[in-house]
């Protein structure tokens, strides 16, 4: 059924499904109780999606361009 859709509605199908599991994410994030500001949220949505993937190094790097000093 995904292959008979248009490369469009694949995209629209792909963007809507990041963008509800960032919303979970977010929410799972604010039920720990921690009141994080949105530099902080940023960085912690990084480490959940992306920080097993890329080396300390790279994570460094990627956490830094967020906010601009390594956390």
């Amino acid at each position: 059924m995904l292959s008979e859709r248009t490369p469009a509605e694949r995209l629209r199908m792909c963007t809507s499904m990041y963008r509800t599991a960032r919303t979970l994410a977010r929410a799972g994030i604010a039920m720990r109780g921690v009141s994080l500001d949105e530099r902080a949220m940023q960085v912690e949505l990084f480490r959940r999606f992306y920080g097993t993937e890329l080396s300390p190094e790279q994570r460094l790097a990627v956490v830094t361009m967020l906010c601009g000093a390594p956390r």
